[in-house]
């Protein structure tokens, strides 16, 4: 099968708490709509002081793909652009 790559979003986060099952993450939906998601173990594993976050989603003809993004030196676009998930 043929893997063709449809779309690419990327949605910013910010670490919120580790748990016993994963992690949770504030995702920024929209400008000023917030959700709280729970992520497996796999997703933050690599990345030290996961305050920031890129989560790269790419979707297509039989591919789907998530990425995790240490966005952690790009503090101030998070701050111009999404400074509802620093508060």
């Amino acid at each position: 099968m043929e893997k063709e790559i449809k779309n690419i979003v990327i949605i910013p986060a910010r670490f919120l708490e580790k748990r016993e099952d994963g992690y949770i993450l504030r995702c920024a939906i929209a400008k000023d709509y917030m959700e709280d998601r729970l992520f497996g173990n796999y997703s933050l594993q690599g990345i030290e002081n996961p305050d920031l976050v890129f989560i790269g989603v790419m979707t297509g003809v039989g591919v789907t793909q998530v990425n995790f993004c240490n966005a952690n030196d790009f503090r101030k676009l998070f701050e111009k652009k999404w400074e509802v998930l620093l508060k």
